[in-house]
C-alpha cells in the first residue's frame, strides 16, 4: 500500500457563498488519501466556515492508483488515526453518512423527524467548533456504556425547544431512547453540507469486525506549523499499524 496525500477544492455547501470544487490530487504515496478543505474566489466564496479552515483536511481511503476513487474510512481505521497522529493532527475526527431520528421536545409534544448526524466526540472539535451553550461530546460520552447524548443544530434549538436556555442536560426522546442534550450550536453552524439538525454521539467503542465497514467520513486539523509532509509522517504510523493488524485488508 502507499499513502496518498493532496490538497483539493471540495464542494461544501450547495448554497451560495459555500461551493468548492474539486482538484486532482498531487500523488505521495499510499492508501490514504488527505484532501484540504480550500475555496475559490474570495468574491464568491467567503471561506469555510470554521476557524483557520487552511488547517482542515479530509481523510478518505483510496486506491494507491486511483486517487479519484476514494471511499469512507472505517471504524478500526478512524481509532488508529485518532490515536497515532497527535504529532501532526490537533484532532482527527468522523461522522456517518447522516440519518434521521423521531426527536420529541416538551412533554406530550409530538416527535419531529430531523436530520442528523452520528459523530464522534472528536468530530465537532476536528472542525474548530464552540458551542452556543452547554459542550461538546467528550471521549465518554461515545463509550458503550454512556448514555446517548446530542447536541442541537441552533435552528433545532429555535423551533423544537424555543431557545430555551434550561435545555441544556435535558433528556428527551430519541426514536424512543432516552437521550441528553448536550448543547447547542451556534446559528449558522453546519457540518460540511449543512444537512444536520443535530449531532448524536455514540457506537464508536472499538468492536470485532470494525474494518469491514465503511461508513465514516473523517476530518482532521493540523496542529500549527504542522506540515503535509509532517501529516504524512503521522498517518504513515497508524497505516503501517493497520497493515499489522488487517494483512490483506486494503
Amino acid at each position: 500500500m502507499t499513502l496518498q496525500i493532496g490538497s483539493a477544492l471540495r464542494r461544501l455547501r450547495e448554497t451560495p457563498g459555500f461551493t468548492a470544487i474539486a482538484l486532482a490530487s498531487l500523488a505521495l504515496g499510499m492508501g490514504l488519501n488527505i484532501l484540504i478543505f480550500s475555496f475559490t474566489s474570495p468574491v464568491l466564496i467567503k471561506g469555510l466556515p470554521y476557524p483557520e479552515s487552511d488547517r482542515l483536511l479530509e481523510v478518505t481511503m483510496a486506491p494507491p492508483d486511483r486517487p479519484e476513487a476514494a471511499v469512507s474510512l472505517n471504524p478500526a481505521l478512524y481509532f488508529l488515526l485518532r490515536d497515532r497522529t497527535s504529532a501532526a493532527f490537533e484532532a482527527i475526527g468522523v461522522f456517518d453518512a447522516g440519518r434521521t431520528a423521531n426527536v420529541a421536545g416538551d412533554a406530550g409534544s409530538l416527535a419531529e423527524r430531523v436530520a442528523g448526524h452520528r459523530i464522534s466526540a472528536t468530530g465537532l472539535a476536528a472542525l474548530g467548533a464552540s458551542p452556543l451553550l452547554g459542550r461538546l461530546p467528550l471521549a465518554a460520552d461515545e463509550q458503550a456504556d454512556a448514555p446517548p447524548s446530542m447536541v442541537l443544530s441552533y435552528a433545532l434549538w429555535q423551533k423544537r425547544f424555543a431557545g430555551r436556555a434550561d435545555v441544556i442536560n435535558q433528556t428527551v426522546n430519541v426514536d424512543g431512547q432516552p437521550t441528553l442534550i448536550l448543547g447547542v450550536m451556534p446559528e449558522g453552524f453546519g457540518l460540511l453540507d449543512n444537512s444536520s439538525d443535530a449531532w448524536f454521539t455514540s457506537g464508536f467503542e472499538p468492536a470485532p469486525g470494525q474494518e469491514r465497514q465503511r461508513s465514516l467520513r473523517g476530518v482532521g486539523r493540523l496542529k500549527p506549523g504542522a506540515s503535509i509532509s509532517d501529516a504524512q509522517a503521522a498517518v504513515n504510523v497508524a497505516m503501517d499499524e493497520y497493515a499489522q493488524m488487517f494483512p490483506g485488508r486494503d
